[in-house]
């Protein structure tokens, strides 16, 4: 039910969040990029090998320096210690591949695949499902011992998923920009790069990586760098991800969602505070209610089963990202088939 406050919450928002004319100025100045693409199977391995090495040192330094207490303040600010860290990362890997080469691969990489088109067609049982590889998480721990990227994506494609994500912060979900490459040559289903961005950089190295589409995270975004990273975005062909957790962040990218085109952003409700790692699946379900157009939004987290999936569907929700459930089934095309509502084949 929408209350007073709620009501007093948009208006403020509504009249607070704004397309600014300096961001419209800004695309106007990159202009149209090509769409033509190839491959530097080379260069692409350099990058992946040295984002490696920088998130390797990173996690050396983290135990090093974590006492007791600092394990505690890690779990209760995650968060806050997730983008510190990608600041960390960001200003290594620039030193190492700069902005210009990233920019110079970008004109032999492969064409991207439609993600957008892939997550908002008609569903083909009761939701659209976008499978996620992951290995590990905070909260989780290692998911999947003997975890072999490419060979879930292959059973996540044969199992009837739209599209995938694949998890590619490396210090504290143990993913990697190799993993998405390497899922990318072998399925062909669009891939959604699940990371932390906030840097124009990263939507460069994803794309150069293999990405379709990226996340976008609102409560880790101001208005206008999220304006920015979606104008850049959107000139790479790349779909975002526009996630948000709370009413406020909600109510702040309303008004940017489809900048600047419409068939090039999506709306996430993550069911997880990202600052806690709790998780209540009505999250999604509560701020449905204040999208009007539910054909873009996406319900993320703590989506066990039919019934959770059935929940959501119910309060207009037709794609969702689920993860742990499907890396932790021993049956990923009954568990999927479950979970979609639809008859197994065969």
């Amino acid at each position: 039910m929408i209350t007073e406050r709620n009501r007093m919450g948009i208006a403020k928002a509504t009249n607070r969040v704004a397309i600014s004319s300096i961001a419209v100025r800004r695309f106007g100045r990159w202009g149209a990029l090509s769409s033509l693409c190839g491959e530097n199977t080379f260069s692409l391995s350099k990058i992946l090998t040295d984002t490696a090495k920088t998130a390797a040192g990173n996690r050396i330094l983290l135990k090093e320096t974590n006492s007791d207490s600092g394990k505690k303040e890690l779990k209760l600010n995650i968060l806050e210690k997730i983008v510190n860290t990608k600041k960390q990362e960001i200003a290594a890997a620039r030193q190492v591949t700069p902005l210009t080469e990233l920019q110079a691969m970008y004109r032999d990489c492969m064409p991207v695949r439609n993600f957008f088109s892939a997550v908002t067609q008609e569903p083909k049982g009761l939701v659209n499902v976008i499978a996620e590889v992951k290995k590990a998480s905070p909260s989780a721990g290692v998911i999947q011992a003997d975890f072999d990227p490419v060979r879930q994506a292959q059973m996540y494609h044969a199992a009837g998923a739209d599209a995938l994500s694949v998890l590619t912060d490396e210090q504290y979900f143990q993913g990697s920009l190799s993993y998405l490459a390497a899922v990318r040559k072998q399925v062909p289903l669009p891939i959604l790069r699940k990371d932390f961005i906030i840097d124009g950089y990263q939507v460069w190295q994803s794309r150069v990586a293999g990405a379709d589409a990226i996340l976008l995270i609102a409560e880790i975004l101001t208005d206008s760098q999220m304006m920015d990273l979606l104008i850049l975005s959107a000139e790479l062909h790349l779909t975002a991800l526009i996630e948000v957790h709370e009413m406020e962040s909600l109510l702040r990218m309303r008004s940017i969602l489809g900048f600047p085109m419409r068939s090039y952003s999506l709306l996430g409700i993550n069911n997880r505070d990202l600052t806690t790692f709790q998780v209540d699946l009505i999250n999604s379900i509560r701020l449905a209610e204040f999208v009007e157009d539910k054909q873009v939004l996406v319900a993320e987290s703590g989506i066990r089963d039919k019934a959770d999936v059935q929940r959501l569907a119910a309060a207009g929700i037709r794609t969702v990202l689920i993860g742990e459930t499907l890396m932790r089934s021993g049956d990923v095309s009954q568990t999927m088939a479950n979970l979609k509502g639809i008859m197994r084949q065969g």
